[in-house]
């Protein structure tokens, strides 16, 4: 926690704070996260009362910005810029045909020689509208929607989003298939963070260029688990036609650990 705070990132504070929170939902231990969020309102309480969250380094001010806790006006503010300058970008990026030329189809993952010339050309970085246009020459608009717009277009966009959502619930249902048995830890360790995707690539900045093809290399584990599923509930339904007692034979089948752990 004390490494994101001095990051500086809100995003990746937030980000966390959803992973705690889907991990204590996943894990059935709602204790957990009722006893952290009284300690993050005594947290918060202490800095207001004692009036220390000016004396937090820069960074750790940065990141929590977003909370009403007194932070020096320049650490606000450059919060509030940040916001502001990814505003920008997705504006000119839909409202405008210079970056992006094809919004329904996107322009796929190529770049024009001018485009290519710009993101190549850091040297002449000297302004903030400067830097926003190298950032965009490069396809990075710091958004998840938008830069699914950019390489694949609003299309692109809507199945990239079921795609979430399907792989959010397919972790759940494996969360909950695999609970209690061995390597159910492996089962969290893989999942939980699916859980949370949706909120990370729509609110939380998230990366297509970047982040989302690893995503989608991840989800081949997500089906190596539910073919495990599959297969044991292809077994337990074969047992119970063959002894006509399948309460019995699906009680058994998961008293055994999962293949494959």
């Amino acid at each position: 926690l004390a490494a994101l705070l001095m990051s500086g990132f809100r995003s990746q504070l937030m980000r966390f704070i959803l992973f705690f929170i889907a991990g204590t939902v996943a894990r059935r231990k709602p204790l957990d996260f009722v006893m952290s969020a009284a300690m993050g309102v005594v947290f918060i309480s202490i800095v207001l009362a004692g009036g220390f969250a000016q004396d937090l380094p820069f960074a750790a001010q940065r990141a929590l910005s977003f909370l009403p806790i007194g932070v020096s006006e320049s650490a606000k503010h450059e919060g509030e810029q940040s916001s502001e300058w990814r505003f920008d970008m997705w504006r000119l990026a839909l409202t405008t045909d210079r970056y992006i030329h094809n919004k329904l189809l996107g322009d796929g993952f190529g770049f024009s020689a001018a485009e290519l010339r710009m993101s190549q050309d850091e040297t002449r970085i000297q302004t903030k509208d400067q830097q926003l246009d190298f950032f965009m020459s490069k396809g990075s608009y710091h958004g998840f929607h938008v830069e699914s717009i950019r390489f694949v277009g609003a299309i692109g966009l809507f199945i990239n989003t079921i795609i979430l959502i399907v792989c959010s619930g397919k972790a759940w249902q494996l969360i909950r298939y695999f609970e209690g048995r061995t390597g159910w830890t492996a089962v969290l360790f893989l999942c939980v963070p699916y859980l949370i995707e949706p909120i990370q690539y729509w609110w939380l900045f998230g990366s297509y260029k970047g982040n989302f093809m690893p995503y989608l290399l991840g989800v081949g584990l997500l089906k190596m688990l539910d073919n495990i599923r599959v297969a044991e509930m292809a077994t337990a339904k074969a047992l119970a036609v063959q002894t006509a007692e399948p309460k019995e034979a699906w009680v058994a089948l998961r008293q055994q650990p999962a293949r494959g752990f």
